[in-house]
């Protein structure tokens, strides 16, 4: 359940339950494709208000350790990008 308490939530008092999920880890998986494809590096990936603190706790941390993964295999060409601006 999430306790942020949002005055702009839309879920309002279903916080109390867990959400259904399913395909959000599909969603970043091809948000993620998108920006390999358009060869871009987001600085950082959002996952937003509380509500996806609400999804079922291994569904989130499969976001999460999808997310790593990605910033882990973009380790080099972020390195350097921070080497150049120097």
């Amino acid at each position: 359940a999430c306790n942020m308490q949002c005055r702009y939530c839309y879920l309002e008092d279903h916080t109390v339950d867990t959400l259904r999920g399913g395909d959000c880890l599909e969603t970043l998986q091809y948000a993620i494709a998108k920006f390999r494809e358009a060869d871009v590096v987001p600085f950082n990936i959002s996952l937003h208000g509380g509500e996806v603190t609400t999804l079922p706790k291994q569904e989130f941390h499969d976001l999460i350790q999808y997310i790593s993964s990605y910033y882990q295999d973009m380790r080099e060409l972020i390195s350097y990008a921070v080497f150049w601006l120097e």
